[in-house]
């Protein structure tokens, strides 16, 4: 994805279900994270930051601290707790208006929609710590590399960078276990769309409401995750787009019991003739159709978008995408800094991928640069 695409994509999670977007846990999708809950794996992170660093005896002020990819504010409001001034920022502006609402620390506590490849909007050497887990993640690298850059820039001499990046993906036979399966014999289902055939306009979201049965001999917990999705195909049966829309059960369902699912779906941006085929999944699992269960495909016309509802911008499911840089070239951009590298650290936070916490220290010799204005002024008005 471009910038744009990226705004747009983590733009609508923000405004569709911004928590799980965040904390991606399978059970609080849907917009089911309880608020304090949510604020509390923040305070729990940021103290386990605090202890690593002190394990790694890394001196640390408590000056000013960034927060990249804040989100909602998570984990800015976190290290408020402890720092004079934290600035969060984020690419998203639906995040950042959730944060500005959540915001508990007034204007000690700064939130920044950041649209562009740097991070021109703060001078060089401002910040004491700069931290950023799970967002380099899903940039482009040739993105995300020149933000890793700009941290350097903007830390003070002295300064501390923690953030999560990933490597390479894993060789197939080194990859773990995602969560809990269910049994063999479960992965049996029956599915059946209302409608045999559906007519939409390119790029809209729609919806389809689908009836699915159990046809399995063991029943599917509601603590497994078993969604009703969709693939696109081209007329001919080319798999064009193998994860778009969700449908939850929402409960556990039993061998032969019969649930009535609205799933919301994107269609493709070219007009068209395709074939939207519907399966289960087992998040982070398989899906159903790869353990032997039938899908149901449907035949899709898609026409141009009428002028009546045309939008700027097209509508999007969003996605998550995941890229990383590999280490090697990591260290490199941080050596070529004269950067102290404390830890790398390895990490299960992007699956599929070797994936590593990175800690740095910028050299005390580096020249620090006099704050903005406007901040020595909002300093001595506090």
């Amino acid at each position: 994805m471009d910038l744009d695409d990226l705004q747009r994509n983590w733009d609508e999670w923000g405004r569709r279900d911004p928590y799980w977007a965040i904390i991606s846990r399978p059970d609080r999708r849907g917009n089911r994270w309880d608020l304090d809950e949510f604020l509390r794996t923040g305070i729990d992170e940021i103290d386990a930051l605090f202890a690593w660093l002190e394990e790694l005896d890394v001196g640390l002020r408590r000056g000013r601290a960034l927060d990249f990819g804040c989100g909602v504010g998570r984990l800015t409001q976190a290290l408020a707790r402890t720092f004079e001034e934290c600035d969060g920022v984020d690419i998203a502006p639906s995040m950042i208006e959730r944060a500005h609402e959540l915001n508990r620390f007034g204007d000690a506590c700064r939130y920044h929609v950041n649209d562009r490849d740097d991070l021109k909007l703060f001078d060089d050497g401002v910040f004491d710590l700069i931290y950023s887990d799970i967002v380099l993640q899903h940039i482009s690298p040739e993105f995300s590399a020149n933000y890793v850059r700009e941290f350097t820039r903007v830390l003070a001499p002295g300064g501390v960078m923690v953030f999560q990046l990933p490597s390479h993906p894993l060789p197939a036979d080194e990859r773990t276990p995602g969560l809990a399966s269910i049994a063999d014999d479960a992965y049996r289902a029956e599915i059946l769309p209302v409608d045999d055939a559906l007519e939409l306009e390119a790029g809209v979201i729609g919806e389809i409401d689908v009836r699915v049965r159990n046809v399995s001999t063991a029943p599917w917990p509601a603590d497994r995750f078993v969604n009703l999705g969709n693939h696109w195909r081209s007329a001919g049966g080319e798999l064009l787009r193998i994860d778009d829309g969700r449908a939850s059960m929402g409960a556990t369902l039993q061998p032969g019991d019969t649930v009535q699912l609205t799933l919301e779906m994107q269609a493709p941006t070219d007009p068209g003739a395709y074939l939207m085929e519907l399966d289960l999944v087992l998040e982070g699992v398989a899906w159903f159709a790869d353990r032997g269960s039938p899908t149901t495909t449907i035949p899709v016309r898609v026409v141009p978008r009428t002028t009546a509802s045309s939008r700027d911008e097209p509508e999007i499911l969003p996605v998550m995408e995941i890229h990383g840089i590999p280490r090697a070239e990591v260290e490199a951009m941080l050596n070529a800094r004269d950067f102290s590298i404390v830890a790398v650290q390895e990490t299960d936070k992007a699956a599929g991928w070797r994936d590593y916490w990175y800690v740095a220290v910028k050299p005390e010799g580096t020249p620090r640069t006099r704050r903005r204005a406007r901040d020595l002024l909002r300093r001595r008005s506090s």
